[in-house]
């Protein structure tokens, strides 16, 4: 009778302990989900930053979680991130990709914060295409309560996508999404402007093979040949690429930044706001940049006051403009839809003056669309392309990144 009634008693304790937690799950669920103001009871922080490890260079994505309710997070919730980024379209050795982790949280105490990092690039992917998406959710599994073992959420067949989390008999909890482009990503250089030197798989800090020594002596005259013939034949100055916005639209936007500033300076400032390197040089009032991508291309970003004609019959009107200049198709794109999804989130909807002169803006979007059914005959005649046609589609595709137009 005293080893039933001690089992029984076992098993109370049990139920008892497992209604407790669940109690505690519950109450952060509802704290989540009832939120009325913009701080989050459980937030997590999503950044890019940059690391170097083992003598080298790698581009890493941070997620801080802070835990800002009453309640412990305790044995039973994951943190969950799913990194995903569409196809290059202008890439053959690149698709679309997506990788799932997921982070056991261990007892994180109220006013704590846990953070974990993981690496930015995919194996299946040879280059990393902008933007990337990363998805953080707080996951409970169901199974804890009841004493089972519970499964890995984020696996390899999930994708840790939120519907495949609910099937995974838990609670899903989705704390933040956020894209991270060309911005976010940047390495800036320092003010010298020297590069951090990258050592390579050859720099060891021990005497090479001789029989690599060899062959590399052997192919060298055959690979100086052949990257002079691919440099005489292909190499072009660096590609630009604009964007004109009038002062007062500006002016208006980044009141708190223009404040004390120089205009130019602030909209610096302002775009990349979210680089965790911007701390370094923000004191510094500069405007124009230069940094690497994560591919190691140059990227040289500028920021200037303009006068744009031909828009208002009273005169020029004051602008900015912002141009990026750098000798890769994929840098200089990637940056300028980054640049241009800021800009989408500051300009609001508005009416167009009544003094505005249509017509020059009608033969600007005229001459753009010739030069969009140029590029369209030379992509369709691609079978017979020659090498100077390579040039051409770039020189189009400049024009096309330049259009002139100003947004008001």
């Amino acid at each position: 009778v005293s080893e039933r009634v001690s089992s029984l008693k076992n098993a109370i304790a049990q139920k008892n302990g497992s209604l407790s937690h669940l109690n505690q799950v519950i109450n952060v669920s509802c704290a989540l989900l009832s939120q009325k103001d913009h701080q989050q009871p459980v937030s997590c922080v999503i950044t890019a930053r940059w690391n170097r490890l083992l003598l080298q260079d790698s581009l890493l994505v941070s997620c801080v979680l802070e835990n800002r309710t009453e309640y412990s997070l305790e044995q039973g919730w994951t943190l969950c991130v799913r990194v995903s980024n569409s196809a290059c379209p202008y890439s053959a050795d690149s698709g679309a990709s997506v990788a799932a982790y997921s982070f056991p949280v261990v007892n994180l105490l109220p006013k704590d914060k846990m953070e974990v990092s993981l690496p930015l690039t995919h194996e299946r992917s040879a280059r990393l295409v902008l933007p990337v998406t990363v998805s953080c959710t707080l996951f409970y599994s169901l199974k804890e309560v009841l004493g089972k073992d519970a499964a890995c959420p984020c696996s390899a067949d999930c994708q840790g996508s939120r519907s495949s989390l609910l099937d995974k008999e838990g609670i899903c909890l989705p704390l933040n999404e956020s894209d991270l482009d060309a911005l976010h990503c940047l390495r800036l250089r320092s003010d010298r402007g020297l590069r951090v030197p990258v050592p390579s798989a050859h720099s060891r800090p021990f005497p090479p093979d001789p029989v690599e020594v060899f062959l590399q002596a052997l192919l060298a005259p055959y690979e100086e040949a052949a990257a002079s013939h691919e440099k005489g034949a292909t190499y072009l100055p660096p590609l630009v690429a604009s964007v004109r916005v009038s002062t007062e639209l500006l002016e208006r936007g980044l009141q708190e930044l223009c404040a004390g500033s120089n205009l130019c300076s602030a909209v610096l400032q302002w775009l990349l706001a979210d680089n965790t390197e911007m701390d370094s040089i923000k004191a510094q009032n500069r405007c124009e940049v230069q940094g690497t991508d994560p591919d190691g291309k140059d990227i040289h970003l500028r920021v200037s006051e303009v006068s744009v004609d031909d828009v208002y019959p009273a005169g020029p009107v004051p602008a900015v403009e912002i141009q990026i200049r750098s000798p890769s198709l994929a840098g200089i794109s990637s940056t300028h839809q980054a640049v241009i999804r800021r800009l989408q989130k500051l300009v609001s909807p508005i009416s167009c003056p009544p003094d505005l002169r249509l017509k020059h803006l009608q033969q600007l979007i005229t001459d753009h669309e010739m030069l969009l059914k140029e590029v369209q005959s030379l992509r369709d005649n691609a079978c017979l392309r020659k090498e100077s046609d390579s040039e051409k589609l770039l020189r189009l595709y400049e024009q096309l990144r330049n259009p002139g137009l100003l947004i008001l």
